[in-house]
């Protein structure tokens, strides 16, 4: 399945995700999927029938398709809700989720589904999380292969709004700023899918880069980062960066995964 996907569960953190996505598809100019998985019994819920249930799952789809759209696709099944959008999303372009979920019988937007389709999805994901708040797309960036992947989703999100992209580099060690700032540029023109119509920024300097991708997420439309970097927990599933940015950023998020394993 190509095209942007989203999960949608009713709740306000499901409506973001589904805003988040019409535009996203929108921009893009690609099919738009909206899902909706619901379970029996509903986790966290009493005295709902079978029929209660699916029925709650149908009026989350038919007022989530009568936002996306005539042109969306729906999808809805009965099973695990990160099952159900992990399978949804192979082969998409993107997928979107809520940060946390709201309890009712159709939920997808559960903090501990998206962890999980954000540990196991091999498509990049938005965490639709806070707000937009400005036209800018940041990305961060350690020369890792998960960065290169950021970089790589990052270009493509600051082309299509036609908006700046600032690269946000930051180290601990003794580099110097103006000399990491060379590399980073450098690195950034002799990439093949180097887009001349975007205009960049680079930000290099020394420090935690968690907390300078958090400071920029308050004034920038979509911060990107990769799922892994240079950490020292190389078989995590997220990096230490990502984790935070996923939790704490005062914007859209977007986790870029690699095409080949890293």
């Amino acid at each position: 399945m190509s095209g942007v996907v989203v999960g949608c569960d009713g709740g306000p953190e499901g409506e973001a995700a589904l805003d988040w996505a019409v535009e996203e598809a929108a921009v893009r100019g690609v099919s738009l999927t909206v899902c909706v998985a619901w379970q029996y019994p509903p986790e966290g819920m009493v005295g709902i029938t079978e029929d209660d249930a699916e029925r709650a799952a149908r009026d989350v789809l038919a007022r989530a398709l009568a936002k996306a759209g005539d042109t969306a696709v729906p999808r809805m099944e009965r099973g695990l809700p990160s099952t159900s959008l992990l399978r949804a999303a192979v082969g998409a372009d993107l997928l979107v989720l809520g940060p946390t979920r709201a309890a009712n019988p159709a939920s997808l937007g559960a903090g501990s589904v998206t962890a999980k389709v954000l540990s196991s999805a091999t498509s990049s994901i938005v965490v639709a999380r806070g707000a937009s708040n400005g036209r800018g797309v940041v990305v961060g960036t350690d020369g890792s292969g998960g960065a290169e992947a950021a970089v790589a989703l990052a270009l493509v999100e600051a082309a299509h709004r036609g908006v700046p992209l600032t690269v946000v580099h930051r180290t601990e060690d003794d580099t110097e700023p103006q000399d990491a700032a060379t590399k980073v540029r450098a690195s950034l023109a002799a990439r093949p899918d180097a887009r001349p119509d975007v205009a960049v920024i680079v930000d290099a300097d020394r420090g935690d880069p968690a907390e300078a991708l958090l400071a920029a997420s308050a004034s920038a439309a979509l911060v990107v980062v990769g799922a892994r970097g240079l950490g020292p927990v190389r078989g995590a599933a997220l990096g230490s960066v990502s984790q935070r940015l996923v939790r704490e950023s005062r914007c859209p998020v977007a986790v870029a995964k690699p095409t080949k394993p890293i």
